[in-house]
């Protein structure tokens, strides 16, 4: 009967390290992912999605926060397409709080703010 006790409580800790090893590979997923460091696109294309964004204005998004890079926007924020220009990948554009953003459309959030 202690041998079945100990493996139960061994079984327990085992299970127990697992589910905090697995939300610690969430976390530092997640923080890996929120800079927007992992973006890749030319220059050249940088250029042209801030010349869009300044001549294809939309209404804005207003939130309690500052709009820094990670912020996740909320669900009634609206997301534009960048006709016409190619290398954008899957981004679209906001604006927040009168700010032109660039924004990941599948985590809704915000990856770069153009100045």
């Amino acid at each position: 009967m202690k041998r079945v006790l100990l493996g139960a409580a061994a079984a327990a800790v085992l299970l127990s390290g697992l589910s905090a090893a697995q939300a610690q590979t969430t976390i530092t997923r997640e923080t890996t992912t929120t800079p927007g460091s992992q973006v890749q696109l030319s220059p050249t294309v940088r250029t042209k999605m801030r010349a869009y964004v300044v001549q294809h204005r939309h209404p804005s998004v207003t939130i309690q926060d500052r709009v820094v890079i990670g912020t996740v926007l909320p669900p009634g924020g609206q997301f534009y397409v960048f006709e016409g220009i190619e290398g954008v990948g899957p981004y679209r554009y906001a604006y927040v709080n009168d700010a032109p953003v660039l924004v990941d459309p599948g985590s809704r959030r915000v990856i770069e703010v153009f100045e």
